[in-house]
C-alpha cells in the first residue's frame, strides 16, 4: 500500500485532493476517513482485445448505490474517478468490493490484457493518503 500520489497525472492529483478536502470536512475527528476513490487508468488496447465498450464498464460500475463520478458537478460526468461514500446502511468497503466483484464476474477473460490500473485512495488528516492498485481486473 502507498502513500504516494506520484503515479497520478497533475490533473488527477487536483481532483484527489479537491475530494479530500470535502472528506475531511465530513470526518474531521477521524484519522483516516471512511470514503474511498476508485481510479481507473483505462487501457484503451486492452478494452478493444476483449471487445468491451467502455461505456458497458461504466455502467456496471454507475449502477452500485452509494458510488457516483467525481467531482459529481461536471459536464460530463467522470469516466474515471468514482466516490464511494460511507453511509450508515453501506460501508465503503463494501462497496468497493460489490464494484470490484461485479466488474471480476463480468469482464474475466482469461489470457486478455487488463481494462486498465484500478486504484482505490483513501484520504486522511494532513493530506496523508493510503493508496492500493487493484490487480486482473
Amino acid at each position: 500500500m502507498s502513500t504516494n500520489l506520484g503515479n497520478f497525472t497533475n490533473d488527477t492529483k487536483e481532483i484527489i485532493f479537491e475530494w479530500a478536502k470535502i472528506v475531511q470536512e465530513k470526518y474531521n475527528s477521524e484519522n483516516y476517513f471512511r470514503d474511498i476513490l476508485l481510479i481507473i487508468e483505462w487501457d484503451e488496447a486492452g478494452l478493444r482485445q476483449r471487445n468491451i465498450p467502455k461505456a458497458a464498464v461504466l455502467s456496471l460500475i454507475r449502477g452500485v448505490s452509494d458510488c457516483s463520478p467525481f467531482p459529481a458537478n461536471v459536464q460530463p460526468p467522470s469516466n474515471f474517478i468514482f466516490s464511494v461514500v460511507d453511509t450508515p446502511d453501506h460501508q465503503a468497503h463494501q462497496t468497493i468490493n460489490n464494484i470490484l466483484s461485479r466488474l471480476q464476474v463480468a469482464l474475466s477473460q482469461s489470457n486478455k490484457a487488463s481494462l486498465g490500473r484500478v486504484y482505490l485512495v483513501m484520504a486522511g488528516k494532513n493530506n496523508s493518503f493510503r493508496i492500493s492498485e487493484v490487480l486482473n481486473i
